[in-house]
């Protein structure tokens, strides 16, 4: 059984290697279909020059998202820029608003290894209001035997909903692991139409 699943933020995850200018948005979306706790409306989205490279699903506070930005971006410096991410601010509020959304933006996966990009790239694929099993991606991914490691890749995925790692479950049918909680999994996917067993 695999038991891991996206963040949606990196939290202790230091993403920047090197120093850099990062761009990001901090912004309120209205609570949906999707909030279990209308309190949780804060979003926040960086970018590196190669791409997004941070997505924190809805908080509580926006200083509790800038927080999660700043530490991400480890000794980068942040710029805030919100015109640089309006289209992809007006999907992800059509998404939580139950309208299906494709997320098909340039993402930095730099500062993952080649097998962690593979799987992600892997799960991009994954189409809006479908599963794959952990196995399906190991073996896109061009390791059909990794499917605990495909787990553990998507476990520290910083870029939820562009890459869904939502839409990732076990072979039986069962939902599997997601690290903001089983609830945000079940409520991404049946945002999406995906009926669980």
């Amino acid at each position: 059984m695999v038991t891991s699943g996206c963040p949606g933020s990196a939290s202790g995850i230091n993403m920047q290697k090197k120093k850099q200018v990062l761009k990001y948005t901090v912004f309120k979306i209205e609570p949906g279909k999707i909030n279990y706790r209308s309190d949780e409306s804060w979003m926040g989205i960086c970018a590196t020059k190669k791409g997004i490279s941070l997505l924190v699903l809805p908080r509580s506070t926006k200083e509790e998202v800038l927080e999660l930005i700043k530490s991400s971006a480890g000794e980068s410096q942040i710029e805030e820029s919100p015109q640089d991410f309006e289209n992809l601010r007006k999907n992800i509020e059509n998404y939580f608003a139950g309208k299906k959304a494709e997320f098909d933006y340039t993402i930095d996966l730099s500062r993952y290894t080649p097998f962690q990009s593979a799987v992600f790239t892997a799960t991009r694929a994954i189409p809006y209001g479908e599963t794959r099993s952990y196995r399906w991606v190991a073996k896109k991914s061009g390791n059909p035997k990794g499917y605990r490691a495909v787990g553990q890749a998507l476990k520290i995925n910083s870029i939820p909903l562009l890459v869904p790692c939502h839409r990732v479950i076990e072979q039986n049918g069962k939902i599997g692991g997601f690290s903001l909680g089983i609830k945000w999994k079940e409520r991404l996917l049946q945002l999406e139409g995906v009926l669980l067993t």
